[in-house]
């Protein structure tokens, strides 16, 4: 295309939306949109937003202002957690935070009996005691599989609770019992402790139902967070799809239709990715704008022609450019080389049209 001298160059500048995730382990959704922000080329106009599917990444994602307050860690420990607050005015729970796997090192670390939501509950609380009558609480990335019964012994007879809006975010539609079947081998749990585990939500659920008059065994999402979700549900919070209320929160919606190109990422890209979280919800929403979309990852699980990716372009992944162990301990400049990669292989085809 030739420029005439009275056109501006900017014109024909691509303006790139960065819809990221975390990717897992090495690097924070901001902390990618920055890399990438500052390696693009120039005539890419980057506007980045951090999302999450309501679990790990909401407070990064959501809260305008951030706090520290001591809880009790999910195995016991005392660790100082944060929570947050919205720009409408209501606290912000990640319950990762207070009760999340990586605070105990992973799996192999984990007590998958012992692990409790005690600290979410005392979060919770602290909120409440400080005069917050909203609370949003993400539900995702625990080590516990307690069904909520630790911030259930906190919670219940904390005079207002009953009085504070609650929304609850979930990740998953897993019901209450299938929090152990399904998660609780991620968080160390042997096989016979599973079957443990399920029969103690069972138990847990009985409780439930005798102190709220209803059961959280057959609703969906109520797994969320080994069963967090479904305590909260039958205390009277609402149960929303934590990208719904992300996506809102943050006008996602308007900003994909200003934008020319969408680019989604997060660590691993595997079918669980479009399954209610937030790349596969990206690519929904690019899609539905007729928005150019493109992935950038760690790594992909998806083999090619998969159906999830029909109608994209392969996913540029870290893995494919430096090795596993690279991107792992050199995140920065793996993920600097892909962007080299992205925009100058697929992205700025549309500075031609």
């Amino acid at each position: 295309m030739n420029i005439s001298s009275s056109e501006s160059l900017a014109s024909f500048n691509v303006k790139v939306l960065l819809l990221f995730d975390k990717f897992r382990g090495t690097l924070s959704a901001r902390e990618a949109i920055e890399i990438v922000t500052s390696t693009a080329p120039e005539w890419a106009e980057i506007k980045g937003i951090g999302l999450s599917d309501g679990g790990e990444g909401l407070l990064e994602a959501i809260a305008t202002e951030r706090y520290t307050t001591s809880v009790h860690g999910p195995l016991g420990e005392k660790i100082i957690a944060e929570f947050g607050s919205s720009i409408d005015g209501s606290a912000i729970i990640e319950m990762s935070k207070a009760s999340g796997l990586t605070l105990v090192g992973g799996k192999d670390s984990n007590d998958p009996i012992a692990a409790s939501t005690i600290g979410t509950g005392e979060l919770i609380k602290v909120a409440i005691e400080r005069g917050y009558r909203s609370v949003v609480v993400g539900c995702g990335g625990s080590a516990t599989t307690d069904g909520g019964l630790g911030a259930f012994e906190v919670l219940r007879n904390l005079r207002g609770f009953e009085r504070v809006d609650v929304t609850c975010l979930y990740d998953v539609e897993t019901t209450f019992l299938d929090a152990a079947t399904d998660f609780a081998p991620q968080k160390g749990a042997t096989s016979k402790q599973v079957q443990f585990l399920r029969r103690r939500l069972m138990g847990t659920a009985q409780i439930y139902q005798g102190v709220y008059g209803i059961s959280p065994v057959d609703v969906p999402g109520s797994g969320a967070a080994g069963g967090l979700a479904g305590f909260l549900h039958c205390a009277g919070a609402s149960l929303v799809r934590g990208f719904d209320y992300v996506a809102e929160a943050l006008n996602l919606e308007r900003h994909i239709l200003e934008c020319d190109v969408v680019v989604t990422g997060e660590g691993l890209l595997d079918e669980e990715s479009f399954n209610g979280k937030v790349v596969g919800e990206v690519v929904k929403l690019a899609r539905s704008a007729s928005k150019p979309i493109f992935i950038l990852c760690g790594d992909s699980e998806i083999t090619p022609g998969s159906r999830f990716l029909e109608g994209l372009a392969s996913p540029v992944t870290l893995k494919e450019l430096v090795g596993i162990e690279r991107s792992l301990n050199e995140p920065y400049s793996s993920l600097a080389l892909a962007v080299d990669e992205l925009f100058n292989r697929e992205i700025s085809h549309y500075r031609q049209n």
